[in-house]
């Protein structure tokens, strides 16, 4: 994953809080990490329009070449 520089997006937040900050603790940085929420964003086939809605938007207001680099964004 590493390699391929893909940003993950997780509702699994409290662990990859420790995850961001440990690699930018150590000087190094990620693709990117979209913490997600089973109450805003819940994952079924019914809400698959809300996820790609929801995704567009993020990516449209953080355009470039390496968007979420390093950073903890919440995906609501």
């Amino acid at each position: 994953m590493a390699q391929e520089q893909r940003a993950i997006v997780t509702d699994d937040v409290l662990d990859f809080e420790v995850v961001h900050a440990r690699v930018l603790g150590a000087g190094a940085h990620h693709a990117g990490l979209v913490s997600t929420f089973e109450e805003t964003m819940p994952r079924t086939t019914a809400a698959i329009v809300l996820w790609v809605d929801r995704l567009a938007r993020l990516l449209d207001e953080h355009p470039g070449r390496e968007p979420l680099r390093g950073r903890l964004l919440e995906l609501l």
